[in-house]
């Protein structure tokens, strides 16, 4: 799977409400095997 990025908000929570330090950031989707 190529890496997926998630843009947050202004307020630098993500979509479940977390708070993060950056306001974008990617992370790789690997299966599990």
């Amino acid at each position: 799977n190529k890496p997926q990025t998630l843009w947050l908000n202004s307020t630098g929570k993500n979509s479940d409400g977390q708070v993060v330090s950056s306001f974008k950031f990617e992370w790789t989707l690997k299966p599990k095997n």
